[in-house]
């Protein structure tokens, strides 16, 4: 396992148990770890991280742990273990200042309280199925499927629960999904910004070559350059009518 599939699964484990045993014993800190925008707005901005990162339900947990030992590990190696840690803080810091920012324009989002790990595995699902998409994963250790489908159909099932449900309920997973599929294609989106500013080349003329100035430039021991076949068939011509053509020495009278 890679050292930071490894940390980011402390990172996930060790706070939301210590929060589930707080809450029993302590106070509400699972209520302190979710993402609510007036409360970042005030100052605990703590939360536009933790959000993500602690599971309110051992079932929660159990599959987090799940998605980020088998998804996270094959990312960690493709990309590395500091770019992989790198992705991962930027799409749990992005969902939460995103939708603090959202909170502003939209006062359905401020009453909600914002929660688990979903937002997380979510991405990496998409990102492990769009970066290995002929690889084949068991859904519910039951249907065989490819990775290229359960990426598009993770996305497509948060679509749809955002229509029917409504987006504010949906926010993070669908800010943390549309962050993997902008890095993933970012080649492609950036595509037309770059033929707009990249300058155009310049045609130059085609360089015309002398055959004269071949030859001048040969040496004595060198031979000529052949001419094209046309060219040579009319040397050739001329040349013979120039040796057949009487001179005017011989035509002037005695």
């Amino acid at each position: 396992m890679p050292w930071s599939v490894g940390l980011l699964l402390t990172m996930v484990v060790v706070p939301s148990v210590l929060a589930a045993f707080g809450t029993r014993h302590a106070g509400p800190l699972f209520e302190l770890l979710s993402l609510r925008a007036p409360e970042v707005l005030h100052g605990q901005v703590w939360r536009v991280v933790t959000h993500v990162l602690v599971d309110p339900s051992p079932l929660g947990l159990f599959v987090a742990g799940l998605c980020v030992y088998w998804f996270g590990s094959d990312l960690a190696r493709d990309w590395g273990d500091a770019w992989f840690l790198r992705i991962v803080a930027s799409l749990a810091l992005g969902s939460g200042v995103l939708v603090t920012l959202l909170s502003l324009v939209d006062p359905s989002i401020r009453v909600h309280r914002y929660l688990g790990t979903v937002p997380l595995t979510g991405a990496l699902v998409v990102a492990w199925g769009l970066t290995f998409p002929d690889r084949f994963v068991r859904l519910w250790f039951v249907f065989t499927i490819r990775g290229f489908w359960i990426a598009w159909g993770t996305v497509t099932l948060t679509v749809l629960y955002a229509v029917y449900r409504g987006w504010e309920l949906e926010l993070p997973e669908l800010v943390t999904e549309i962050g993997v599929l902008g890095y993933l294609y970012r080649d492609t989106l950036t595509a037309p910004l770059r033929k707009l500013g990249a300058p155009r080349p310049r045609r130059r003329p085609a360089k015309k070559v002398s055959h004269l100035r071949v030859v001048e430039d040969l040496e004595d021991d060198d031979e000529p350059p052949s001419l094209p076949p046309e060219l040579q068939a009319e040397l050739d011509a001329l040349l013979g009518r120039t040796k057949t053509k009487p001179s005017g020495d011989q035509n002037r009278p005695n």
